[in-house]
C-alpha cells in the first residue's frame, strides 16, 4: 500500500541461472549500492535497507514508508562484485491509496453525479 512500510520478498539465482540451492547460497550477502530503487521513474537511489538472505535463495527487503510513497516502484538488485555471485534483477511494485482515500474519492464522484444528474 503506498506510504506503508513494507517487506518484499523475492528469489535470487545463481550467476549460472540455477536456483539458489546450492551450497553456495549462503555466501550471498548484499554489499553497499546492490540494491537501488526509484520512484515514479525518478533518479535511481539506494535503498535505506539492504536485503537479507533468510536461506536457500530467498530474501527479503524491508522498504520503508518514504521508499514506499509513489505509484510506481522499481527495485534493484544488481550484484557489484566481480565475478558475479547472482543474476540482476529488477522488481515492480504498483501501490494503491488506502481504503480511506478510496472511500473518499468514491464519495466525492458519487457527489459529483448527484448534483449532475
Amino acid at each position: 500500500m503506498r506510504g506503508l512500510k513494507t517487506e518484499i520478498t523475492f528469489t535470487l539465482l545463481l550467476s549460472d541461472g540455477t536456483a539458489g540451492y546450492a551450497h553456495a547460497m549462503h555466501r550471498i550477502t548484499p554489499k553497499s549500492g546492490d540494491v537501488t530503487i526509484t520512484s515514479d521513474n525518478t533518479t535511481h537511489n539506494q535503498t535505506i535497507n539492504t536485503f537479507v538472505n533468510n536461506g536457500y535463495g530467498h530474501c527479503s527487503l524491508e522498504l520503508t514508508a518514504e521508499e514506499m510513497e509513489a505509484e510506481r516502484i522499481v527495485v534493484y538488485m544488481i550484484d557489484q562484485s566481480r565475478p558475479k555471485m547472482w543474476l540482476d534483477q529488477a522488481i515492480i511494485i504498483e501501490t494503491y491509496a488506502p481504503p480511506i482515500i478510496i472511500n473518499y474519492i468514491y464519495d466525492v464522484l458519487s457527489i459529483r453525479r448527484k448534483i449532475f444528474i
